[in-house]
């Protein structure tokens, strides 16, 4: 099943040399800005204070929390992640000779296929991001979610459509990501002072706030560059 809707999807984008073009394009960074700009959104939206202004409103609090749970969960994912990606060594479906519908010129992929360690399939770090911004949205505004889910699940599906991806790495990631967001959400009523004391001090340091949330939002757009050369420089003086 892994293998025809791979090829089923791999054929009908193969089949226009534009359309594949705009994938490769669209699928690099795009997802990570999108998915930068509905955590400002997290962070920001709902009404200051205990109470909302209006009945089933949102509070500013409970929203800046499962943006905190996060941010925090994040970094710690896409490592476990890229762990797992090492040590299952799935080998992805551009790897595999024959099996996809190229329609550039074998110089531009191989390329492509060069900037990809060949065993690094299995999740889909992508998919684990997206499953936990959208579990997080979703315990605060079930129609963001669901809006932002139509959006991002498009780069999803044409990433397998490429064959950076099995669909079953993309599924997988989703389960992950999503789980991790359930546990945040399940822990707010019992951390919710902690949130508190949180807010209180990026409240009066506006400064180191804004600083922070600017530095980790543009490495986040960037799929965590900066993070992963501090991290293999490390590993270079072990």
């Amino acid at each position: 099943m892994d293998t025809l809707i791979l090829l089923w999807l791999n054929q009908h984008l193969a089949s226009s040399q534009t359309y594949f073009y705009f994938s490769l394009v669209a699928t690099d960074r795009m997802p990570w800005i999108i998915m930068s700009l509905v955590l400002c959104w997290l962070w920001f939206v709902g009404s200051p204070g205990l109470l909302p202004k209006r009945p089933g409103g949102i509070l500013n609090l409970h929203a800046r929390y499962m943006a905190i749970g996060a941010i925090m969960s994040m970094p710690v994912l896409f490592i476990g992640s890229q762990l797992m990606q090492r040590a299952i060594e799935r080998p992805r479906p551009l790897h595999v000779e024959g099996l996809l519908t190229i329609p550039v010129p074998p110089q531009l992929w191989q390329e492509v296929m060069a900037s990809f360690p060949p065993a690094t399939a299995f999740p889909s770090d992508h998919a684990i991001v997206i499953g936990l911004l959208l579990s997080c949205v979703w315990r605060i505004s079930r129609l963001m979610s669901m809006a932002v889910g139509s959006i991002l699940f498009i780069p999803l599906v044409l990433r397998i459509a490429l064959g950076f991806h099995w669909p079953s790495d993309v599924l997988a990631g989703l389960m992950i990501g999503g789980i991790s967001g359930m546990m945040i959400a399940l822990s707010m009523p019992y951390q919710l002072t902690t949130a508190q004391r949180i807010n209180r001090w990026l409240q009066c340091h506006p400064d180191w706030m804004h600083v922070g949330l600017f530095l980790f939002l543009y490495d986040f757009s960037q799929k965590f560059s900066w993070l992963f050369s501090i991290g293999d420089q490390l590993l270079s003086w072990l």
